[in-house]
């Protein structure tokens, strides 16, 4: 008993290590909420993250974004069914890439140099500490799939990628200042529909933006299997 529990021990281990995809189930999961708002996370899940530059929203649009969050949270108090949440997305959300993809703000990442900043600390370690699968680099804000090893938080991973490109990018002869939002947004993928689905957003996001070739970076990672 005891030699088959190990092993089965070892097998989650090993499962946790690979980049396989792993259905959300919510076992052993945990809810963090930033700003009210509930994150899962669990050991071997994907997710999908976006970066948006500290000046992609208009401080007016961010303000009433805000307004109506607080409102809406309000009115829907935890803990949130998955209806809430869709819900939740779908008002907000959802308007939030909109916005982002309408390009406001100086759009550092339409700079070829910046962007590769942050294309190439985000392969740094991929396959390593985590599984990079599908993104695109837009002019104000990225998105990612991402699936952290077992050796890697979430925060600690995305918080290395902000540190390290906003350093490179504020080169001392070029720009000083703040380079990202605080808050990004990021989302469980909880089942195989959602990552095809995911992949497919980040794979039409530069079309619906109505960007050139040449405007964006859109690439694969180590990848992620499913």
């Amino acid at each position: 008993m005891r030699i088959g529990g190990r092993r089965t021990g070892l097998t989650k281990w090993l499962r946790f290590m690979d980049n396989a995809f792993e259905p959300f189930d919510g076992e052993d999961a945990v809810c963090m909420y930033r700003q009210g708002v509930p994150h899962w996370r669990r050991k071997g899940c994907t997710y999908f993250v976006t970066f948006i530059l500290w000046d992609a929203l208009p401080r007016k649009v961010l303000g009433e974004f805000g307004v109506y969050a607080e409102r809406w949270m309000k009115a829907h108090p935890t803990p949130w069914t998955e209806a809430v949440y869709r819900e939740y997305r779908r008002r907000i959300v959802s308007r939030i890439h909109k916005w982002l993809d309408a390009g406001h703000g100086q759009c550092l990442l339409a700079d070829g140099q910046n962007a590769t900043i942050l294309e190439r600390a985000m392969h740094h370690f991929d396959g390593e500490h985590f599984y990079l699968d599908a993104y695109v680099i837009m002019p104000n804000h990225a998105h990612m799939l991402v699936k952290p090893r077992q050796d890697m938080d979430l925060e600690e991973l995305l918080f290395t990628w902000k540190t390290v490109s906003s350093r490179l990018m504020n080169r001392p002869s070029i720009r000083r200042g703040s380079v990202w939002l605080e808050n990004h947004l990021d989302h469980v993928v909880k089942t195989k529909s959602c990552l095809d689905r995911y992949r497919k957003y980040i794979e039409l996001n530069p079309v619906r933006a109505g960007l050139d070739k040449g405007a964006f970076i859109q690439r694969r990672g180590k990848g992620i299997t499913a």
